[in-house]
């Protein structure tokens, strides 16, 4: 029952969306009728500016966060809850309950999750992230990147639970699925860049 309940709660907790909700509050504005219509914060950034942009973040990362907080403290010392947490809250984040089952593509989320999970690990991959943005100016392929090095690495060369690798390896295929259009236009050379004209 508890177990269930941590699915739940991260759920609809990730489900939240962030972005959408702080474009009408603080822009009147639809995020989703903007830029690349994601809700996520690289959209938020380039339609509606750098503190939107990085609240949504915040929101995003706070969302995964408080998922894994929140199993931990309703199921002490368990690591299939966290393991629910992880997914759930990401899942969440992709396939909205508030928004059809549509979402975003959950980067930050997992970032979250993470930073919960494992703090150094998180960090040296958004290290990595910031990089890869700041010289290629390439969102998606920072995003895809981080996510992926961190997968590979939590499941080979750290010694978190099977459960737990196993999630965050489930979050990584959501993510690189929701990235499937960016990655069609990193092939082709055709992906934004930020600062362009025109978000996708």
């Amino acid at each position: 029952m508890q177990l269930l309940a941590v699915l739940l709660l991260s759920y609809f907790l990730g489900g939240l969306p962030t972005g959408l909700l702080l474009g009408k509050a603080l822009a009147n504005t639809d995020i989703r009728q903007s830029g690349s219509g994601n809700i996520g914060s690289t959209n938020a950034l380039r339609t509606l500016g750098i503190k939107i942009g990085l609240l949504t973040f915040a929101g995003d990362f706070g969302k995964g966060a408080l998922a894994v907080w929140l199993a931990r403290l309703l199921v002490p010392y368990d690591p299939l809850a966290i393991a629910f947490a992880l997914f759930f809250s990401v899942f969440g984040h992709c396939y909205s309950p508030f928004l059809h089952f549509s979402g975003g593509k959950g980067v930050a989320t997992i970032c979250g999750a993470m930073m919960v999970v494992d703090a150094p690990l998180t960090l040296f991959w958004l290290a990595v992230f910031f990089i890869i943005v700041i010289s290629s100016r390439l969102v998606s392929l920072g995003s895809l990147l981080a996510v992926s090095g961190s997968t590979i690495q939590t499941l080979f060369f750290t010694g978190h639970p099977p459960v737990i690798r196993v999630a965050l390896l489930f979050c990584a295929v959501v993510c690189v699925y929701r990235h499937k259009e960016n990655i069609h236009r990193l092939v082709h050379g055709k992906e934004a860049r930020l600062g362009d004209n025109h978000a996708r």
